[in-house]
């Protein structure tokens, strides 16, 4: 949990359970205080509920819950990963992932290790090796390590031109090489044409950003 929480960062009912309380009303110090006992009840509900279906193996209940609750996300994850069953793995660690878990390590993990519960679908044209890019602030010897690359280099360079907006470091667009063999997924939701993998990118080079 985040250390300032906001009214706003409360959903709906948690909300309207402190306009309830009196919240319009109360001091600053007192939302405050009444905003945070709030917000750990909230995660506390979110994980009631994620239990209760696990408790009735209801483990396409558990994994849409943990979607939807992103504030419970690592955590629920943490807790509930190895007990939900193997074939329902690789979908769901992709979803988390798409869905705001790339900035959680121990989802970062496991997708690196999905291709033992799945494989991804990949478009026709890819055969053999293919051609891949990555807009980033990290040096050409970090690169091969990071996750999420791109076939599609105005993806890469829109991420790269960004980082100094984002990070106040200057950006690079790294280009490298991956057999398809090696792709653990491929995503296109974000429109992204993302190419996830794990050490597998070889023949780095840095190239021009536009």
């Amino acid at each position: 949990m985040k250390s300032k929480i906001e009214f706003d960062d409360l959903d709906k009912g948690h909300q309207l359970q402190l306009i309830n309380l009196g919240y319009a009303n109360m001091k600053p110090r007192e939302k405050n205080k009444a905003v945070r006992q709030m917000a750990l009840q909230q995660r506390q509900d979110y994980l009631n509920e994620i239990e209760h279906a696990a408790q009735a193996e209801k483990w396409e209940k558990v994994c849409s819950k943990i979607l939807l609750y992103p504030s419970v996300m690592e955590e629920a994850f943490g807790i509930y990963y190895d007990r939900i069953p193997d074939e329902m793995k690789y979908k769901f660690v992709v979803d988390l992932y798409v869905d705001k878990g790339d900035s959680y390590e121990n989802i970062r993990h496991a997708l690196t290790q999905l291709r033992a519960y799945g494989a991804p679908e990949l478009p026709d044209w890819m055969k053999d090796v293919i051609t891949v890019y990555r807009g980033t602030y990290e040096s050409m010897d970090e690169a091969p390590q990071s996750i999420s690359w791109t076939t599609d280099r105005k993806v890469a360079e829109f991420f790269a031109n960004r980082c100094f907006v984002l990070y106040l470091e200057e950006g690079h667009v790294y280009e490298g090489k991956i057999r398809v063999d090696d792709i653990i997924v491929y995503d296109d939701r974000r429109n992204e044409k993302e190419v996830m993998q794990y050490g597998s990118v070889y023949d780095i080079c840095e190239v021009e950003l536009n």
